[in-house]
């Protein structure tokens, strides 16, 4: 068991989380990537057990990174292929549209 209560591993460790988290996510995701990895390991049935709680922290904010990256790329995902399909309707307006559009550089 560890001698340090939950309160007190993450007053340690908070600014060195939210500096790591901002280095793998960006400044304005991290806070919410910290809070997010702690939630997860106060709930996990495991913390308890826990002998380096430092190091589990950092994992789990590299977890919770990871996982906010695949969600950042299915969100984008989705708003490309919503926007093909708003752009390849058969309205007149959307067809000027796309004919402006295929003019424009790629750069542009």
């Amino acid at each position: 068991m560890n001698p340090k209560s939950d309160t007190e591993v993450y007053a340690t460790n908070a600014s060195d989380l939210v500096r790591f988290a901002t280095a793998l996510v960006g400044p304005a995701d991290a806070p919410d990537v910290v809070s997010g990895a702690l939630v997860r390991v106060l709930a996990s049935g495991s913390w308890a057990h826990v002998q380096d709680r430092r190091a589990y922290l950092f994992r789990a904010v590299l977890n919770e990174a990871r996982m906010h990256h695949r969600s950042t790329l299915r969100r984008r995902a989705r708003e490309a292929r919503a926007a093909i399909v708003d752009l390849t309707r058969d309205d007149e307006r959307d067809v000027e549209v796309l004919e402006r559009v295929a003019r424009l550089s790629v750069r542009q």
